[in-house]
């Protein structure tokens, strides 16, 4: 057995430990059921959560502690399965997770956006792999776009570096989509870019993988555009290149005058699935459970493939995914516990892979 297959398997067992301490089903569900948070305070202190959910409770107390504690221990997850990682496939990794570091620099936007402090904004912000709660705190404190965009591209230049050309555009729109864009752009279709046609099999899956957020990011996009009555031409401006949905279906979409018939025409894609998702977004209003059920889609995919390949970077993809994705269920459990929201609301925005 070469080297390279010798440290796949190695990774793959390592991979496979960590995913028995996921959280079964049955005790999520008891979370949500017994709508408790001192119950779940408890059962978090004598999960894998246990050390981090102890530390938390020394900062924070309720929903916070809670928040705090699972948000640390997925931070410790990523990290570690990038320290595991090596060579070319390192690299893939690290491209992998840094979705994360993504994901807590645009709530990061969001809040200074709104003008949210960091006690009255804390439920939105998230850590993620290079961007540790502390650091979140630090950038969270910043009194203006301006500094926090001065912050955030000294922290990650290759990822925020992109957001200090783009401040004028912000300040005379006011619109936080130009820095999220400007943010999508460096990250999913940059990487797209750089992967390229490659015949490796783990480059082409990750390529894959960033396709199909692209792909979420324009449909979104592109329904919210819609609604607001926004012209075709200027829809199909705002697309991001390099997704898998090609520019004709798009612009068909954009063209279709019902909103239903634009929905339709996911049908023969490979997110037909989403239609439902789409009809519910159409009735309320609210995208954050369509994206639940794209991360549900892409979920089953990469469970699909992890399968059907017992090593390569499908599988520590799924396992980050499923990890990140109880991390979520928790957050969503306690603060709708915290906010006495009905379980019905909270429940269908929890997902089980």
């Amino acid at each position: 057995m070469g080297e390279i297959d010798t440290f796949a398997a190695y990774y793959n067992a390592r991979v496979k430990a960590m995913k028995s301490e996921l959280l079964p089903q049955s005790q999520v569900e008891e979370l949500l059921d017994r709508d408790d948070l001192d119950f779940m305070t408890s059962q978090l202190l004598t999960s894998p959560y246990k050390v981090d959910m102890a530390e938390s409770l020394t900062l924070y107390s309720g929903t916070d502690a809670i928040e705090d504690a699972v948000s640390r221990n997925m931070v410790k997850t990523f990290q570690k399965l990038l320290g595991i990682a090596q060579g070319e496939f390192k690299e893939l990794v690290n491209t992998f997770l840094a979705r994360w570091d993504l994901v807590a620099v645009k709530a990061l936007l969001r809040n200074r956006h709104h003008g949210l402090d960091l006690e009255t904004g804390r439920h939105s912000l998230v850590p993620g792999p290079k961007m540790s709660m502390a650091l979140v705190s630090s950038f969270a404190a910043k009194d203006s776009m301006e500094d926090l965009v001065a912050a955030l591209a000294s922290w990650n230049g290759e990822l925020c570096g992109c957001l200090r050309g783009q401040l004028a555009a912000y300040r005379d729109t006011r619109s936080i989509a130009v820095l999220e864009t400007a943010l999508d752009n460096a990250y999913f279709v940059g990487n797209v870019r750089k992967l390229g046609q490659s015949d490796d099999p783990d480059r082409q899956f990750l390529r894959k993988a960033l396709q199909m957020e692209i792909d979420r990011i324009n449909l979104r996009t592109l329904f919210q555009l819609r609604e607001a009555e926004v012209s075709t031409e200027e829809i199909l401006s705002r697309m991001l290149p390099m997704g898998t949905l090609p520019p004709r279906l798009l612009k068909d979409m954009g063209d279709a005058g019902a909103p239903e018939r634009a929905i339709e025409l996911l049908g023969p894609t490979m997110y037909a699935r989403l239609v439902e998702g789409m009809y519910s977004y159409m009735q309320t209003g609210r995208f954050s459970p369509f994206e639940r059920m794209f991360e549900r889609l892409v979920m089953g995919w990469l469970i699909r493939h992890a399968r059907a390949q017992a090593f390569g970077v499908s599988v520590l993809m799924t396992y980050a995914w499923l990890k990140y994705n109880e991390v979520m269920n928790l957050r969503m459990i306690a603060l709708g516990e915290a906010r006495h929201l009905p379980r019905g609301r909270v429940r269908e925005e929890i997902f089980y892979a």
